[in-house]
Formats: structure tokens, C-alpha cells, sequence
């Protein structure tokens, strides 16, 4: 586990799952079909607790302020700041593994109660798990 930096607002356009985990391929899936130019883009996935389970969304960094309602679609900011993170290598087949490094995450001292959980696919088969703490 390693600290990271964002030092910027990262603006997405995102498609909420309708369960978890069950339903992320299929929001990914959808929110891709959604306009061409998606599959060219960093992929987020956003997730937070809430009294039915987990909300998932699958996203994608906007191209344009606004975007996300354009299109009709949901849209949610990544807030600077420092977030704890870990990096993942060969998920393919391997996803639970996602799940068991945010445990581990959500235990962080410093965490912020009203963070979320952020996944960044930084490559064909590898993500960036982080959290984020308390300023």
C-alpha cells in the first residue's frame, strides 16, 4: 500500500451497475456502446457502500465539462487528494482480488468516511485501487 497523490478534480461520465458484482461487465459493456470515443478513454470504476450493498459505477473520463448530461448519462468527480492505492497485475480471471485489496484499504487509519472506492484501469489488465484519506 502506497500513498498517491491527485492533485486535480478527474471529471467522469459514468453508467451505474444494476447489482453488484453481478452487473459491473454489463454496465461497462453498456456505458462503451454509449458513444465510440468511450473505448479510447481512461476507465474508472466508482463504488460506495450503502444500505442495499454496494453501488457500483462503471466510468469514463469526460472529454468536455458537461458530457455526462449530454448524453444523458450520469456524471461524478474524482476529488484531489491524497488517496492510499495499491496496483494490481494480471486480473484477468483473477478480479477478486479487487475486492480483497479494497478490504485492505478500507482498514487505512486516515481513511475518509465520505470517500469511495476508485479503480483507474491503467492498462489491459492491470488497475489501480485507491482510496481516499481525511485532509
Amino acid at each position: 500500500m502506497e500513498n498517491y497523490t491527485l492533485d486535480h478534480d478527474i471529471f467522469l461520465v459514468c453508467m451505474q451497475a444494476t447489482s453488484f458484482p453481478n452487473g459491473v461487465q454489463h454496465a461497462f459493456e453498456k456505458l462503451l456502446k454509449t458513444d465510440p470515443s468511450f473505448a479510447n478513454r481512461a476507465l474508472y470504476g466508482i463504488s460506495r457502500g450503502s444500505n442495499n450493498g454496494i453501488v457500483y459505477w462503471a466510468a469514463v473520463e469526460e472529454a468536455y465539462r458537461g458530457e455526462g448530461y449530454t448524453l444523458g448519462l450520469e456524471q461524478y468527480t474524482v476529488k484531489k487528494g491524497v488517496y492510499a492505492s495499491e496496483k494490481l497485475t494480471n486480473i484477468s480471471g483473477n478480479e477478486m482480488r479487487i475486492g480483497r485489496t479494497f478490504e485492505k484499504l478500507l482498514q487505512h487509519p486516515a481513511l475518509d468516511p465520505l470517500g469511495e472506492c476508485v479503480e483507474r484501469y491503467t492498462g489491459a489488465d492491470e488497475v489501480v485501487c485507491m482510496v481516499r484519506l481525511k485532509e
